[in-house]
């Protein structure tokens, strides 16, 4: 008898493999280790010609670069808060600054750009005590969701670390396990079941997944939105072409030897230090002939189209041509570099809003897991502010000092937030210190120039214009 629910089961087992695999190929091109992938598809297009192509196969880092020029909501860190005491406002940022929490953002978003939807999920760190923040990408993950909301896990499983010397031929990779009740620690086998006794189990004190999920679109029924990555595509289109052109080059480097006419089996020395002799036949006839030909492709061609289309991809991307090869000498105004990236700003302000819930959701999850091993507490249900700060973007420094002169003389703005913005690692307290440091030095620069000047024209013999006949200078 035939079992649909077991068959049904491998099916879906081996759909979520193909996931998990399609999205190792994502982050493969994102890190740029396209070589293995480039020869699969070479052996697939060109199984004759496959040896002799791969010599030449060339990859093209595309996808870091569109994603990279995409990502920009965590560009400059997000200003996070809580309604609490002194204390525990330090201690957020304490927790902030430990874990790396600005720049695991930076992380979250490019591989949510990547892979539509990542996870981070808060771990103590039992030797140094602090925060670790595990990113999760979904070609490490596996989810159970919930019947009544397809968007939402009941059970998480991620890929931990490789369990080495393994007897059995099985992946046994260590894997963690989430539900709202416990937290186990499991090998589980190729068919995703579980191998041997599990590793470590413990009560889950967060009561729920403690995984914040960072998504760029809203889920349609489904947990792992099914997007496709338009990116990668074009990444491997370009690596094909890029890789033709490479033999182009080759080719036409070097001149073809061509005969007509001559036995098969006759040798023919070849080299620029040779020569060929083709006899004559009894009539006076040659018996055949031979002559040098240069292949000549039109390389330029082909290149100016290869870039057109990768400025293509960028512009569908919502990158213009010129913002994204770094064009400045197109741009006569920092304005005007933004107004060619406004489709990439109106994405990332809009991202804004997918990503709120989830930093606070993160943020409460950080101080919570920072209480369960310390004796700290934070308050119950606080209230997360998130201040997202502005998209920047390089401007022309003297664009830069005029909207400052003209900020200092309407009261908008003083110089100590200007030194703060030059350097934003300086405090309030340390700027105003510099600021009291370039004053003095302008004010002991000014007295030694006037005393010059007075010494000067007294050896000159020349009245100052404000000296009143007392024989002094002021």
């Amino acid at each position: 008898m035939i079992d649909f629910n077991k068959q049904r089961a491998a099916a879906k087992w081996s759909e979520d493999v193909d996931r998990r695999k399609r999205a190792s190929r994502y982050i493969d091109y994102y890190r740029n280790n396209q070589s293995e992938h480039l020869s699969d598809i070479l052996h697939k297009l060109y199984p004759k010609e496959w040896d002799m192509m791969s010599k030449y196969a060339t990859t093209y880092a595309l996808t870091s670069a569109l994603i990279d020029d995409m990502a920009l909501v965590f560009q400059t860190p997000a200003d996070i808060s809580i309604e609490a005491n002194d204390a525990q406002q330090d201690k957020l940022a304490e927790l902030i600054d430990q874990s790396h929490l600005p720049t695991r953002l930076i992380q979250a978003d490019r591989y949510a750009e990547l892979l539509n939807k990542v996870g981070i999920c808060p771990r103590w760190h039992t030797d140094q005590k602090y925060i670790v923040l595990d990113l999760i990408t979904p070609d490490r993950c596996i989810v159970e969701q919930d019947p009544q909301d397809h968007a939402r896990a009941l059970k998480v499983s991620y890929y931990l670390s490789e369990m080495e010397n393994t007897p059995n031929g099985n992946d046994t990779g260590r894997w963690a396990v989430w539900t709202a009740e416990e937290y186990r620690e499991v090998r589980l086998g190729a068919d995703g079941q579980e191998i041997g006794e599990t590793l470590k189990a413990e009560p889950n004190p967060y009561k729920r997944i403690p995984i914040a999920w960072f998504t760029t679109s809203a889920e349609l029924d489904e947990f792992w939105p099914d997007n496709g990555s338009s990116i990668v595509a074009a990444n491997e289109v370009v690596n094909l072409r890029l890789t033709n052109l490479q033999i182009m080059l080759d080719y036409q480097a070097f001149s073809t030897l061509v005969t007509k006419g001559l036995p098969e089996s006759q040798t023919i020395p070849w080299g620029v230090t040779h020569r060929l002799n083709i006899p004559y036949t009894a009539s006076g006839d040659m018996m055949g002939g031979a002559e040098y030909i240069t292949p000549s492709p039109k390389i330029t061609e082909y290149w100016e189209i290869t870039n057109q289309y990768i400025t293509n991809v960028a512009r569908l991307n919502g990158l213009s041509a010129q913002s994204f090869s770094r064009d400045a000498s197109s741009f006569t105004s920092g304005y005007q570099l933004k107004l060619s990236k406004q489709d990439i700003i109106n994405r990332n302000v809009l991202k804004r809003e997918f990503y709120r819930e989830s930093v606070r959701e993160l943020v409460i999850l950080m101080m919570e897991c920072y209480s369960i091993n310390n004796n700290f507490r934070f308050p119950p249900n606080p209230e997360v502010t998130i201040d997202f700060a502005d998209i920047a973007f390089e401007s022309n420094p003297l664009e830069q000092e005029q909207l400052y002169a003209m900020r200092l003389s309407n009261g908008t703005i003083d110089r100590v937030q200007i030194l703060m913005n030059q350097n934003p690692d300086l405090t309030e307290e340390m700027a105003e210190e510099k600021l009291a440091k370039i004053q003095e030095r302008n004010a002991r620069r000014n007295s030694n120039a006037v005393n010059q000047m007075d010494n000067l024209n007294a050896a000159l013999g020349v009245e100052d214009e404000n000296d009143k006949g007392t024989g002094e200078t002021v």
